[in-house]
């Protein structure tokens, strides 16, 4: 249906946003001698577009730090990577909530780092914060005046506020969404004169604040003041072609860059006559090439130009001459990759895959292991004009249907051309245009029982014709009808066209059909058909497949329109193994998958099963059917674990060019470990692709401290920005990166073949994700064509509720000098309940490790005590208490006077101050523990009036004539709120202040019953009395 992933901007104009219905058919009837339902299929495997991060890029624009912030609007996200494609975070996904995207054609970023998104196809704009958080969504959805139709282009002009190129007008709203103004048209209204637009696709600001907008309908930039006001015009077209601009560009030097038709102009705005100086780029896809060029940048800093290519799904980066330096995404012609995969077929254990937009055939073994690949675009034998429909006849032979050249071609399994049949001889009149040229194309074949051959030719006028051909390729006959093909054990021929599956006879007789009916939105697409002759269909709108019997009863369903593993793109083909496993041709999402009714066996030598169980005793158990982790279901209707255990993570999904295996080279005893990428020594380019394994958990929302653990080790034969290893947390079907745990590699020049980095451990913390199914992946990456390879171990993969301990270092604790204390850490406990070790700091350079610890000071002061454990895995915070440390021969302290009460010491009222008295002594009697004596204060504007009956301790410091002492007493005559003494702790000092004035402070408070202080009355700091006496009578 759809022959690119996305559209381009230049396109967008004349699309229908199309409604896609999800309906799910209801009561499946139960076959007798088939496989399983189709509901209770698994997903087995896919290849080709988890290599693809990049889909469809429409814009990018670099933010404060550096990083590119890339509209990746084939998936429907922002997409943050650095310059050399490591992703760092990526934002959104599809969806019309908050912080979601349908086809994000553009942003820009303002001096502050905040992102401004054009959510197409959602009629709205959306604002970010600069890591990543929602701010604002505004933009009313119409053609009247401050309202948006379909945002393309956006920029940041000279006062910070947004301009929007939206259709036929520009839009101007401040930085916090507030419309300010318009000028060009209405949407249905497209002009060509001053002030109008037919559709602007971009706009961009000078330094001077003049603004540049892409008239891509009129094939020209038209260029404002800062003000609107108009200037003047660039025709970007010359006497050879129309050109559309699509992106336009300023640098700071004044230069003009222009995306148009896969080139790049530059033109100088500081000449009046803006000359051409000079072009770049040209349509291709190898690097240097551009297709879908759209979106454009440019690095003030170093002149690097920044280009989107929505159709080659990569951003491609120029120095200031035009030349290529790099490109951040996967080119579709790489082994392993393709550009609209539109049929499949599976024969002898390998799968056959038209390789459509690349003119090539690839093969797989069943496991998506590259084997192979033949043919390029042209017109000789073996090469295509877009291949199409490919099946096998009973001795291997592959056969093709050459779309554009009209022809059927042979090969053996290898790809050895054998014999081609040129359709043109068949075609009927309607076929043919006025000037004799054709305009219809070959699209899908079948081979029967008999290996007769059957193909489809129709063209976009509606004619639709199935030819019949015998196993030498001789005409037998044709039939009106069309539409994806397939075979059952009798001959018979089914196609889908519109909504029905039409059945035939061997010779085109009509025998049956079933289904809705031809409708807007409905149409079935891939169709395959078992063993026991069930029939497999695709629905092409709605993306699931439905498996009916032989006469359309249905038997089940499977998928859903989407990107993740399971789901489904637009333009879907079909085939099936003979144990029931349906491999798919994803054309929209440029991948294979594979479900199936059952999990395979391990591989005897590596010990790998796709959803496998890798157990630490090394042996690989088949995971049990009721075991769904990766089964593709909804997420929420996953059975959750349960929360007092700890799930092991041992269900891999895994794929890749670069090869998955289990290795026996590891660090702990009795572990295996996984093995990503293959040994390259001596170092020979690998070319780009990966090595990947994945798998999904769940993480318990009630666990405290969810951590995910593991160790890697790296071997490699080049520089971190070629070949790298990589570790990184997606949600739950693989769609969004949600977090960059590990990103590593050789740092600087080309190291020596097999360089070892060593093994490292990590611990990354899970508790963002409490409560959600998400993606665990590791991968090794070949970045570039040359490059030489790397190859990593990773094992011991767990995720544990590791809390950490928790200290109690009981107290406080009160022993005169050179008595010793019993520390009592007993009351601290792990929640995992980990036996734990014992750390204590007693506060005078003396530290302890039991939990029961003893100790003896020997000067009088009040210390702090601090214990911290240990659970094997982590160390606690340290929990802290006191101990009071008294000795009855160092003094005594006596003192009476006033101060002035500050502001906010009295705690029922902060505002009260004025004039406050004490008076108080404090002292120990020979041979007591205990001191004796009497405190009073007096807080005349407060009305408080308190009195000491009990003291506790008093600790008096020979070297500073300083005292602290603590007791408790009535306020006001009266015990506290719990009917209880109120607490109360002074502290006084001998001429201590800074003028040599005497100190006095005193706190009053009280505790209720969660042990919580209300303090009624604190003076603060210690405060220089203003009349009075304190005398700190020193001991001999």
């Amino acid at each position: 249906m759809f022959n690119r992933l996305v559209v381009k901007k230049s396109f967008f104009v004349g699309l229908i946003i199309i409604l896609l219905l999800t309906f799910y058919p209801q009561n499946p009837v139960v076959a007798q001698d088939s496989f399983p339902n189709i509901s209770d299929y698994y997903f087995l495997n896919s290849w080709g577009g988890e290599g693809n991060q990049i889909k469809g890029p429409a814009d990018v624009a670099i933010a404060p730090d550096g990083r590119l912030y890339i509209a990746n609007a084939g998936f429907d996200r922002i997409t943050i990577v650095d310059k050399e494609g490591f992703i760092y975070n990526e934002i959104g996904g599809f969806g019309e909530a908050d912080g979601e995207f349908y086809l994000p054609l553009s942003l820009t970023i303002n001096e502050t780092g905040e992102l401004f998104v054009a959510d197409t196809w959602n009629r709205r704009l959306q604002k970010f914060d600069s890591a990543g958080n929602h701010l604002l969504t505004f933009g009313e959805f119409g053609r009247e005046e401050g309202q948006i139709f379909a945002p393309l282009g956006l920029a940041i002009d000279a006062n910070g506020d947004l301009l929007v190129a939206d259709m036929n007008k520009i839009i101007k709203f401040s930085s916090e969404g507030e419309y300010l103004m318009e000028w060009g048209s209405a949407s249905e209204t497209p002009g060509s004169g001053d002030y109008e637009f037919r559709s602007a696709f971009d706009v961009a600001v000078a330094g001077n604040g003049n603004i540049y907008v892409a008239d891509g309908g009129n094939y020209r930039v038209q260029i404002f003041d800062s003000e609107a006001n108009y200037l003047t015009t660039i025709d970007i077209s010359n006497e050879y072609q129309s050109l559309l601009p699509e992106g336009v560009a300023i640098d700071a030097y004044g230069y003009l860059y222009v995306t148009a038709n896969d080139m790049v102009f530059v033109y100088d705005t500081n000449d009046s006559n803006y000359p051409l100086i000079r072009t770049f780029g040209g349509s291709g896809t190898a690097l240097g090439q551009l297709s879908g060029a759209s979106g454009i940048y440019v690095v003030d800093a170093t002149g690097e130009i920044i280009i989107t290519e929505m159709d080659n799904n990569r951003v491609s980066i120029f120095n200031s001459s035009g030349e290529i330096v790099t490109a951040i995404g996967t080119p579709d012609i790489v082994d392993g990759y393709f550009s609209n995969p539109r049929d499949i077929a599976v024969v002898n254990n390998r799968v056959y895959v038209s390789d459509t937009f690349n003119y090539r055939i690839q093969v797989f073994n069943l496991d998506g292991a590259f084997l192979t690949q033949w043919g390029e675009w042209g017109i000789e034998n073996g090469q295509f004009n877009e291949p199409w429909g490919i099946d096998a006849d009973s001795a291997g032979n592959i056969f093709v249907a050459d779309s554009n050249n009209n022809r059927l071609q042979k090969f053996d399994y290898l790809g050895n051309w054998i014999t081609s049949t040129d359709l043109l001889n068949y075609y009927p009149s309607g076929c043919f245009d006025e000037y004799n040229e054709s305009i219809c194309f070959a699209r899908d074949i079948v081979i029967d029982k008999d290996d007769n051959l059957f193909v489809n030719i129709q063209n976009y006028q509606g004619l639709a014709v199935i030819y019949k051909f015998d196993s030498a390729m001789n005409y037998q006959t044709q039939w009106e009808g069309g539409g994806n093909l397939a075979a059952d054990s009798l001959g018979n021929i089914y196609a889908t066209w519109a909504n029905y599956v039409n059945v035939y006879s061997n010779d085109g007789i009509f025998i049956r059909r079933w289904g809705e009916g031809p409708g807007p939105y409905l149409g079935l697409g891939g169709i395959a058909i078992d063993i026991y002759d069930s029939v497999y269909v695709m629905d092409l709108w709605r993306g699931f497949i439905n498996k009916f019997s032989n006469d359309g009863s249905l038997l089940g369903t499977y998928g859903q329109l989407g990107y993740g593993l399971g789901e489904f793109g637009l333009g879907c083909e079909l085939d099936i193994s003979n144990d029931g496993v349906l491999y798919i041709a994803d054309a929209e999402n440029q991948r294979i998958q594979a479900i199936g009714p059952n999990l395979p066996d391990p591989d005897p030598t590596t010990g790998l099963v796709l959803n496998g169980n890798f157990e630490s005793s090394d042996i690989v158990s088949r995971v049990p059917k009721s075991n769904v982790l990766m089964k593709t279901v909804s997420l929420d209707t996953l059975p959750m674990p349960l929360s007092g255990g700890v799930p092991g993570l041992d269900n891999w999904v895994y794929g890749g060019a670069l090869g998955v295996s289990r290795s026996s080279t590891n660090t702990y005893e009795g572990n295996y470990s996984l093995q990503l990428g293959l040994e390259n020594a001596p170092a020979i380019p690998q070319g780009i692709g990966e090595a990947w394994a994945s798998q999904v958990f769940y993480v318990p929302e009630d666990w405290t401290t969810p951590t995910l653990k593991f160790n890697y080790n790296i071997f490699t034969n080049d520089a971190r920005g070629k070949s790298n290893f990589l570790a990184e947390i997606q949600d739950g079907i693989g769609l969004n990166n949600l977090g960059v745990i590990v990103l590593d590699g050789y740092e600087g020049g080309v190291p020596s073949v097999g360089t070892e980095l060593g093994w490292k451990s990590v611990e990354y913390d899970l508790s963002l994700f409490r409560g959600q199914y998400i993606r665990l992946k590791f991968s090794n990456r070949n970045l570039y064509p040359d490059s030489l390879g790397i190859w990593a171990f990773v094992e011991n993969v767990m995720v544990t509720n590791d809390s950490p301990p928790v200290a109690n270092p009981g107290g406080p604790y009160l022993e005169a000098v050179n008595t010793s204390i019993l520390f009592d850490g007993s009351l601290s406990f792990d929640p995992d309940g980990s036996p734990l070790t014992y750390t204590w700091d007693f506060g005078d350079g003396v530290t302890g490790n039991n939990t029961l610890s003893e100790h003896a000071y020997a000067s009088s002061s009040i210390y702090d005590v601090c214990l911290t454990v240990n659970d094997g895995n982590s160390d606690s915070e340290p929990a802290c208490t006191i101990a009071v440390v008294y000795d009855p021969t160092n003094g005594f302290i006596t003192g009476g006077g006033w101060i002035i009460s500050p502001a906010g010491a009295y705690q029922p009222d902060e505002t009260l101050n004025g004039k406050a008295v004490f008076g108080f002594f404090s002292k120990y009697k020979k041979g007591a523990n205990v001191p004796e004596g009497n405190t009073e204060f007096h807080f005349l504007v407060g009305n408080l009036s308190f009195q000491s009956t009990a003291y506790n301790w008093l600790v008096v410091s020979k070297q500073n004539a300083t005292a602290q002492f603590k007791g408790s007493g009535l306020l006001n005559e009266a015990l506290d709120p719990n009917g209880n003494p109120y607490k109360f702790m002074l502290w006084a000092g001998d001429e201590t202040g800074t003028n040599g004035f005497d100190t006095f402070r005193i706190r009053i408070w009280w505790e209720s019953d969660d042990e919580i202080e209300h303090v009624v009355y604190d003076n603060g700091v210690d405060q220089e009395i203003d009349g009075g006496n304190i005398v700190v009578h020193i001991g001999k």
